[in-house]
């Protein structure tokens, strides 16, 4: 029973274990836990999904309400789009029954079913539309699992599931052309554009693109065309319906998030020189720098190349199929390289990181067009022949051409390249002989050949050890655990690091931070951050360097110090090795009063944390904004809610500058050094003295990145991002009255500009006064959840209003004595609320944009495809 299964179904047995086995024996080889002491973690897979997983599994198990909109998504953000682009595979329930120190083996285990599932359904693909038989089936299936672009996009891993779906997306449109509705076609397409909505948008485009060509292939009358377009057309439609309570949502936080940086102006050039793009046509044309800016990822293998060359010379095929396949392949060949349709690819904005991330639908279609050359037994004459050895024999002459000039291919690369080519070349022709098995050699051919693509492309690429997650992802959740358990009667409160592994550590630790690293980032929030001094970009924003005040606005009510780290004389640990590397200098804890000591940190509470919401001055609906001073920023804010204080805040401070080996450049403007011998250490050094025992901070400016300088404040080294847009500030003293304060800056060039470096003393006194006037006007009776604020205020006159911590987005709705009341922004960025004088009763609702239409839209879809299921099943449409 069981053999005679194996042998009805042994080609989806194979076109799925081959792949899964060669990425689990890859792997194992590469030393990932629990065959070694390393992990797949790399560049965002580890810096980024694993955190939005651990999110996943507390938000399902614990409070499905944070899928909408949670507090860990910086200072607070919409969720359903975040989901809706990083969270829809079904593989993901995995995390809902691993631990999480085992997250790293989960993410092993997906990896390894998600290639072996889409050579499964390419299988299936090729299977069910009769393109090919016996071992031809998993020998394309294995080719389409171990495409370059899985491989070297195996750490992206929500785009896998979409890719996987492709060929069940092209089987449903055949089904177009059987007469009948085909449901099959909505209902995969509406999968897929749940499963990502980003790489379904480029399967929409392609699904187009394949539809023409099956019509070249099966309308020969007139008459049958308008009726297939219209059931592509429609079954198009339902496909988004059925999809809508996703999508609806997700548009609405694109447009305040990653939709405002879509380009308005097209510039119609090509990116580079298109020959270029031939190269990675070698085998293992892949290194970590084609992750940022490389070329598209098409090695699909000889197989396939020969075999879309040859579909053009094979006489059975109608001329209409070859000129729309011959169309359709300039246009994809042309999107790899002229900018304008390699945008409409990407929804008109270029991506940061992983170009071409469209390339998939290539090898698909590469392989697509080889599968109808062997289902109608290409004859390999003198011309096919003489094609395939003039493509391999120009490939070969162009790379080594250029082989120096290019560091993701050398000279083995393409000999390995050509032996395939030749090799491939040699078994089509011996298909025209007596050697009628040879088919069956072709499926050992490929997984070698397709082996060693995977072997050579992900060698030059490094992973992170599995214990640098595991212990200090152990770390990070004991101390949030402890500041849950002290903070238990307090209504809402974000957490401070002085350390950091991800910008995603609140999401990793589940509790409310202010650090988010994320696609879908709102501009507004990230230029708040920036305007207060915190390290920003477009995706992305850090809160470990704020300020006494920085820290009170945010409601940051407990911060976590690493204990090695010597603020505190009678706390700290020095010569302590811990597993929490320190990103931060915040010397003004000193100020805040500590909670509780772990062996590894110290939890410090912040008694000057301001509540979530809080009467201010009406004044700061004036505030003025800056864009490269955030203590003028911090300043300004200070004086406009509470402006009967006068008195500045900051003051600055002169300090002394001391080189070595380096000197003033010529004619320089500013603080622009160079180094005297180039080839000896250098360092600029600057020191002051505190003439009081108030907090002092830094201004370090934006070109001040890791990539150019280290920084060391009082002999402790501060580990900074390699690149921000925005002026930050560092403390550097506090309590530290006549002590003398040594910041060394050590050049990683030959030169340094020290940009925006400014320091300033803080009036802790003064700030002290601020914090208590506002938190005497704080929200009292709070009831506050992930979706909903609520609690009373009382306003002693009509020049005040309620100020939040909480982003203005579109999802908030504000009701004054349970009447709804227009929302108004503050600082550019934060929810306000208008109020007269008197005790009012306040509540600020979150309702996910578009959400109800979304889910009528889909019940109605649904209920449609659910009604012509049940009449054409009546009626056989």
């Amino acid at each position: 029973m069981i053999l005679q299964h194996f042998k009805k179904h042994y080609a989806y047995y194979l076109s799925f274990f081959v792949p899964a086995i060669l990425i689990l024996i890859y792997f194992a080889y590469r030393g990932a836990y629990p065959f070694g002491k390393s992990s797949l973690l790399t560049v965002d897979l580890g810096q980024q999904y694993i955190d939005f997983f651990a999110y996943f599994k507390a938000s399902l198990l614990h409070h499905p309400e944070t899928l909408i909109y949670s507090f860990s998504k910086a200072i607070g953000g919409d969720m359903l789009g975040v989901s809706a682009y990083y969270l829809m595979s079904p593989f993901n329930l995995i995390f809902l029954i691993t631990p999480q120190r085992l997250f790293p083996v989960a993410v092993y285990l997906i990896t390894v079913l998600k290639f072996g599932t889409a050579g499964l359904t390419s299988a299936i693909f090729f299977k069910r539309t009769n393109l090919l038989k016996g071992l031809l089936i998993p020998t394309f299936g294995i080719n389409y699992a171990l495409m370059s672009y899985l491989v070297v996009n195996h750490f992206n891993l929500m785009w896998l599931d979409s890719v996987i779906m492709l060929p069940i997306v092209a089987l449903s449109i055949n089904g177009i052309f059987k007469g009948h509705y085909p449901l099959f076609w909505p209902i995969a397409l509406g999968i897929t554009i749940l499963l990502n909505y980003y790489i379904g948008f480029m399967i929409v485009l392609f699904a187009i693109l394949y539809f023409i060509f099956q019509c070249s292939l099966k309308i020969t009358k007139p008459k049958q065309l308008l009726p297939a377009i219209w059931r592509f057309v429609s079954g198009g439609l339902l496909a988004a319906g059925t999809a809508a309570w996703l999508l609806l949502p997700t548009l609405s936080a694109l447009s305040e998030s990653k939709g405002q940086h879509t380009i308005s102006k097209i510039q119609w050039r090509f990116e580079y020189t298109p020959w270029h793009q031939l190269l990675k046509l070698i085998i293992g044309s892949f290194n970590f720098d084609q992750m940022s800016t490389g070329y598209a990822n098409i090695f699909t293998g000889s197989l396939a190349l020969f075999g879309f060359i040859l579909f053009f010379t094979i006489k059975r095929i109608p001329l209409k199929a070859k000129i729309a396949a011959g169309t359709i392949s300039l246009l994809l060949i042309f999107s790899l390289c002229y900018e304008p349709l390699d945008l409409l690819w990407h929804g008109l904005q270029f991506p940061i990181w992983y170009p071409y991330r469209f390339s998939f639908v290539i090898s698909f279609w590469l392989l697509l067009l080889a599968a109808y050359s062997f289902r109608y037994n290409v004859p390999m004459g003198i011309t096919q022949i003489g094609l395939t050895l003039a493509l391999t024999l120009g490939l070969v002459l162009l790379a080594l051409n250029v082989v120096n000039r290019f560091d993701f291919i050398s000279k083995p690369q393409i000999a390995i390249t050509a032996g395939f080519m030749l090799l491939t070349l040699v078994l089509l022709t011996l298909r025209q002989t007596r050697y009628h098995g040879v088919n069956n050699l072709f499926i050992i051919i490929v997984t070698v050949e397709m082996g060693l693509n995977l072997f050579m492309s992900l060698n030059p690429i490094s992973y992170l050890n599995n214990s640098d997650f595991t212990t200090y992802t152990q770390a990070l959740v004991k101390g949030s655990d402890n500041v849950k358990e002290l903070a238990k009667n307090t209504p809402f409160y974000r957490i401070g690091k002085t350390y950091e592994r991800t910008k995603n550590d609140p999401m990793e630790a589940d509790y409310y931070g202010a650090s988010q690293f994320n696609s879908m980032m709102e501009p507004k929030v990230t230029d708040f951050f920036g305007k207060l001094g915190q390290p920003k970009g477009d995706g992305f924003v850090t809160y470990n360097n704020g300020t006494l005040i920085t820290d009170a606005l945010l409601s940051v009510g407990y911060f976590l110090q690493d204990r090695s780290d010597p603020i505190d004389a009678n706390t700290a640990t020095p010569n302590l090795k811990t597993s929490l590397p320190v990103v931060s200098s915040r010397p003004d804890l000193k100020e805040y009063d500590t909670a509780r000591l772990l062996p590894e940190q110290q939890i410090y509470k912040n008694p000057f944390a301001l509540p979530l919401a809080f009467l201010a001055d009406a004044k700061v609906r004036a505030t003025k904004s800056y864009t490269d001073f955030p203590l003028a920023q911090q300043e300004a804010i200070f004086h406009e809610t509470v402006p009967q204080l006068t008195t500045p805040l900051y003051t600055a401070t002169n300090y002394q500058v001391t080189l070595d080996n380096m000197r003033l450049k010529k004619h320089a403007a500013g603080l622009d050094y160079t180094k005297i011998n180039q080839k000896q250490p250098a360092k600029v050094t600057l020191t002051f003295t505190p003439a009081t025992d108030d907090p002092y901070y830094m201004t370090w400016g934006s070109t001040l990145n890791s990539k150019f300088v280290s920084l060391t404040i009082n002999g402790k080294a501060i580990g900074l991002d390699d690149g921000y847009q925005n002026t930050l500030v560092f403390g550097v003293a506090d309590q530290q009255k006549r002590q003398p304060i040594k910041i060394e800056l050590v050049p990683q060039k030959n030169s340094l500009w020290l940009d925006n470096i400014s320091i300033f003393k803080f009036n802790a006194s003064l700030f002290k006064v601020w914090a208590n006037t506002l938190q005497d006007q704080g929200l009292t009776q709070q009831k506050i959840t992930p979706l909903s604020i609520s609690g009373n205020i009382k306003a002693t006159n009509n020049h005040q209003v309620v100020m939040t911590s909480i982003p203005n987005t579109k999802g908030w709705h504000v009701f004054v004595d349970g009447r709804p009341t227009p929302k108004i922004q503050l600082l550019q960025t934060l929810i306000g609320i208008p109020v007269k004088s008197g005790t009012h009763h306040i509540q600020i609702v979150y309702r996910a944009p578009y959400l109800r239409l979304g889910l009528v839209i889909s019940a109605f879809s649904w209920c449609m495809i659910i009604g012509l299921t049940v009449y054409r099943r009546k009626h056989m449409i």
